[in-house]
């Protein structure tokens, strides 16, 4: 009888574990880290979009993005316009899967990256508002202050934000050598969110900064 009972135990037992096996779910896999920098190539376009128009350039769709992008970005938004002189603008969204893309340990939502032949611009949009980002943010800009970029070279500065009028903006600018330049404010459309960017421009043209 003992025997017969201890059967029917091991075989539920064992019945449970396979059970479990079967129906375990796996842990996601951990968030993208973005660098600050830039992000990979959302369009496919030609070398000088100058003397280019609207029709040769486009989105990329989500399957021609590299292996590890397709798995975080849900759908790309796309518009294109000519500005004089300075030929094609673009701008690109990729938005993103939620929890899926972080910077600074920072949840991403979007990427938006602006493109003309004369600048360049990278927004990371965080899902955090600025009075919980800002330490961190801070901080890295504050590294980038004792980076070979910095120190030894070109002078950068670290500053805060005005608005037209000469008062000050929640946020920080951060300009580097070589006409770069890094802003970190709150999102003026939301303000659980904070925006981070990232731009370049050509010296010969006036560029505005957020």
């Amino acid at each position: 009888m003992h025997v017969r009972q201890y059967v029917v135990s091991a075989a539920i037992v064992a019945l449970a574990l396979g059970l479990s096996a079967c129906f375990k779910v796996e842990s996601p896999p951990a968030p993208i880290q973005l660098d600050g920098q830039t992000f990979p190539a959302l369009t496919i376009a030609p070398e000088h979009m100058a003397t280019s128009d609207c029709s040769q350039v486009r989105a990329k769709r989500v399957d021609e993005l590299d292996s590890h992008l397709r798995q975080v970005v849900d759908r790309i938004a796309f518009h294109c316009t000519m500005q004089g002189d300075m030929g094609l603008n673009t701008m690109t969204t990729a938005h993103l899967a939620p929890g899926r893309v972080e910077f600074l340990s920072i949840p991403v939502i979007e990427v938006r990256v602006s493109e003309s032949e004369n600048h360049w611009e990278t927004q990371y949009i965080l899902t955090q508002d600025f009075s919980s980002a800002h330490v961190v943010l801070k901080q890295y800009l504050e590294t980038l202050m004792q980076g070979d970029d910095c120190v030894g070279g070109p002078s950068c500065s670290l500053d805060d934000r005005y608005d037209a009028q000469g008062n000050r903006e929640d946020g920080m600018i951060l300009s580097l050598p070589d006409n770069y330049r890094i802003s970190i404010y709150p999102d003026s459309d939301d303000p659980a969110r904070t925006i981070y960017i990232r731009q370049w421009h050509d010296q010969d043209h006036d560029i505005a900064y957020q």
